[in-house]
């Protein structure tokens, strides 16, 4: 499995080597869509990832801000909803890239 790099400040936010196959310009909507499939409890393509793949994916969203703990409480706020839905579109934009990374590989 590639490892995927996150760079929270930067447009790209996994390691271009792993990412040739997703350069595909998404718009806002499909972006939601492919978040929502992959990661809500209701979504098509649920089961499709592990836990350690569904948390690299929430860590890219915004919702409650930049998570990068790993104690008990960072974890509750990375793994709410609230956290994914309330993201800001270049998050969800993020959050895409790495699925569509994933799903490819």
């Amino acid at each position: 499995m590639p490892v995927y790099y996150l760079y929270m400040n930067n447009e790209r936010n996994i390691n271009p080597a792993t990412t040739a196959k997703s350069e595909v310009k998404m718009t806002t909507s499909q972006n939601r869509d492919l978040v929502v499939s992959c990661l809500h409890h209701s979504g098509a393509m649920r089961g499709r990832l592990t836990a350690d793949q569904q948390q690299w994916v929430r860590r890219a969203a915004d919702g409650f801000g930049e998570i990068t703990g790993r104690d008990d409480e960072s974890l509750d706020m990375l793994w709410d909803w609230s956290h994914v839905r309330d993201s800001s579109d270049r998050a969800f934009g993020r959050m895409a890239l790495v699925l569509r990374a994933m799903l490819e590989a």
